[in-house]
């Protein structure tokens, strides 16, 4: 899960500084948890 996050980032850049958000994270960990 956290090597999916990792292409995330790297694909998304300018959503980067949303990641470093708590609840933003969280979010994408649901989404994550999905796939």
């Amino acid at each position: 899960m956290k090597l999916l996050l990792i292409i995330n980032i790297i694909e998304n850049r300018d959503g980067f500084d949303l990641l470093i958000s708590k609840k933003t994270w969280g979010q994408n960990h649901q989404f994550y948890t999905k796939c």
